[in-house]
């Protein structure tokens, strides 16, 4: 994954697997989220998904800020499954990592500022 293109948006690494970073990352993430946008989409749901998948990244999100969804894929069997799509008045939760519940109508309000 050397390619900067291939680098996430979003990592997270479970104390359980704090051992991957040392200097840096070395290993496999056990969460990665990418942020579509118009000049990226299409890498980050095609490429990037199956080298997540092929690394055995247990969960990966897509973010669609305009569409305000995200698309929860987990690994089951070395493949991806869409688990749930996510709208504004969702809450995301994943039973994988039970330390993350997002409110996706605030997840969207900071896209907002950001994008704005």
């Amino acid at each position: 994954m050397s390619d900067q293109r291939d680098e996430p948006d979003l990592i997270y690494i479970s104390n359980e697997n704090s051992q991957i970073m040392k200097t840096g990352i070395e290993g496999v993430p056990d969460l990665l989220v990418e942020i579509l946008s118009p000049s990226t989409g299409e890498h980050d749901k095609v490429p990037k998904k199956e080298l997540y998948q092929r690394f055995g990244v247990k969960e990966y999100w897509i973010v669609d800020a305009r569409h305000r969804t995200v698309d929860q894929f987990g690994l089951e069997n070395g493949k991806y499954r869409l688990e749930r799509t996510c709208g504004s008045f969702d809450t995301l939760v994943t039973e994988r990592f039970p330390c993350i519940r997002i409110e996706m109508k605030n997840l969207f309000q900071v896209l907002e500022k950001v994008e704005g």
